[in-house]
């Protein structure tokens, strides 16, 4: 399953609230090699095999090449920015040190020192660049799209934009499973209310030498949970001899 396109519609009237968000999906099957597009909306999953998935969120993904004062590659990729509607975020390279934050402005208007963007549709697209090497703030400034910034002995452009998407599964097959695994752990638990019939034996055989004692369980439903209370007494009453012992009372073992 792949994204073809993203879109969503605006009225003039309001730019910030889209009234429809749109996604076309190409799904192929890899077992009999077909394909065919399929247009999800927001209350429209898209289906496969029983299975619905829902369009949840999006944004927008740059594409960022990023090349060394030599022009060898560094970094090309799609990157998703997750925040703000989908266009802030933070990229950190470990293998250079290096770290950026993009703030991309799909409409870029400046008013006065700030940077704004009027609609959240790519007409005048820009990007604001802060690059930080080693923590240390080498770069910032606006990058217009398909311009090239250079920061750090690195020269950083944003060629393409494209549109990213969030889907989320649901009526998964294998909730009912669940849910009927669930059901019987508390059929167990009932019975184990209504009717626990469990014992613990304690059998203690003392002479001359000391006390030897021997302990077992019986439970009706579930023995293993009565184990834990078995130890516990068990060991309830071996502190309580050996404080015997310290007061000149028998031995235990």
């Amino acid at each position: 399953m792949g994204l073809v396109k993203q879109y969503s519609i605006y009225p003039e009237s309001d730019p910030w609230n889209a009234t429809e968000h749109v996604a076309v999906f190409r799904v192929r099957e890899l077992k009999n090699e077909k394909s065919w597009e399929k247009i999800v909306r927001i209350n429209d999953p898209l289906i496969i095999e029983g299975m619905k998935f829902l369009l949840v969120r999006g944004g927008f993904s740059p594409k960022i090449i990023m090349r060394d004062l030599e022009g060898n590659l560094i970094f090309d990729k799609f990157v998703a920015l997750r925040n703000n509607r989908g266009t802030e975020d933070r990229l950190s390279l470990s293998t250079e040190d290096i770290s950026m934050e993009i703030n991309f402005y799909p409409d870029f208007i400046r008013e006065g020192k700030n940077f704004h963007t009027k609609t959240l549709e790519v007409r005048n697209p820009f990007y604001l660049l802060k690059v930080y090497q080693e923590d240390t703030p080498v770069f910032e400034g606006l990058v217009p799209f398909n311009g090239e910034a250079e920061a750090g002995g690195y020269k950083i452009s944003f060629p393409e934009v494209r549109r990213w998407v969030e889907m989320e599964l649901v009526g998964e097959p294998g909730i009912g499973f669940f849910f009927a695994a669930s059901f019987v752990g508390l059929i167990g638990v009932f019975v184990r209310i209504i009717d626990p019939d469990e014992r613990i034996y304690i059998i203690l055989k003392g002479d001359k030498n000391g006390v030897d004692m021997t302990s077992y369980s019986y439970s009706k439903h579930f023995s293993g949970l009565i184990e834990d209370k078995r130890d516990e007494l068990v060991s309830y009453i071996r502190e309580r001899i050996q404080g015997v012992e310290g007061s000149g009372g028998q031995g235990f073992k």
